[in-house]
């Protein structure tokens, strides 16, 4: 097994990498990259991001929000979480069963004395506490496995983001299952930081093929500009979020005010207020990339002054 401990805390830098390496990669064995992220939630590819992460949290904390090109439910990350990814050849694709691909985790985690197991909603568990979460991409004949492990992550902040934005009437896409969560250095009662975790994990689940790997120039050139094209893109994070339908509380001309959003694809599709003297206002919005702020700047343009509740 080929084993690449990727540098930096960009969580764009790293699924784009990912996303190259699964292109590229065309070992026999499989390749184990491994890397930390900053403070971030990275949302699965069919998920709504207003119902899986609370916005103004993560802007209020300086959290990242991404999207990755795998199915499976929302994540948080930073420094004290521990990434891992698996890219290697796939025999038959129709017979794919990830829990045959989470075996070798958990017996990789029981060899270090930490007795995870898989559950079946392809997690790896502690002591009945969720510490892994795991999805997979399918591409020809290749593998892309990957996911987290809680080592000494911010449960609080974990927690804070992992919501759904409370104007949120209803939203199509994949939900998260929520889950009770541990950090294996709390549960297990450790004192090694999460780099030298890495490291013993990296060799208990490689073993004897352990080596170590590094990726080409051009696949890191190539990750560069899909980084920048794709990952940080608003299309990409927002775009691809399912149909979704708000009610958004504000206050405009001393009335307390609902303004209904459909959204497709991010962009506003239709607009009313629950009040017959605004009417008119909402065609303002009408293909307006959503967000708050450009909500309220495209009505204050028609005379329409909004102030949210806790404003």
């Amino acid at each position: 097994m080929k084993v690449f401990f990727s540098g930096g805390e960009n969580p764009y830098d790293h699924l784009a990498l990912e996303e190259c390496l699964l292109e590229e990669y065309s070992g026999g064995d499989s390749l184990l990259l491994l890397y930390k992220n900053r403070a971030s939630v990275v949302v699965g590819s069919f998920q709504n991001t207003h119902r899986e992460v609370l916005q103004t949290f993560l802007e209020q904390k300086g959290i990242a929000l991404a999207r990755r090109i795998s199915g499976g439910g929302a994540v948080y990350h930073d420094g004290g979480n521990l990434c891992w990814s698996l890219i290697g050849p796939l025999a038959e694709a129709s017979t794919l069963e990830l829990k045959n691909h989470l075996a070798p985790l958990a017996q990789a985690l029981n060899s270090m004395g930490i007795p995870a197991a898989a559950n079946g909603r392809n997690d790896l568990t502690l002591f009945g506490k969720k510490i892994s979460g795991s999805a997979a991409r399918i591409l020809r004949d290749k593998l892309l496995f990957h996911g987290t492990l809680l080592y000494s992550a911010d449960l609080s902040a974990l927690r804070g983001a992992l919501c759904t934005e409370p104007w949120v009437a209803s939203a199509k896409g994949s939900p998260s299952v929520k889950s009770p969560v541990v950090n294996i250095r709390d549960a297990m009662g450790l004192s090694e930081d999460i780099d030298g975790f890495a490291r013993e994990f990296a060799v208990a689940l490689a073993g004897d093929a352990y080596e170590p790997f590094e990726p080409s120039p051009a696949v890191l050139a190539a990750a560069e500009r899909l980084c920048a094209q794709k990952y940080q893109s608003r299309e990409w994070i927002y775009g691809r979020n399912p149909p979704c339908e708000m009610a958004l509380p504000v206050y405009a001309r001393g009335k307390r005010l609902v303004l209904s959003l459909c959204l497709e694809h991010e962009r506003v599709t239709s607009a009313s207020f629950d009040a017959p003297d605004f009417g008119g206002a909402e065609e303002a919005l009408l293909g307006l990339f959503f967000d708050r702020a450009a909500v309220f700047e495209a009505l204050g343009r028609r005379g329409i002054v909004l102030e949210t509740e806790e404003e």
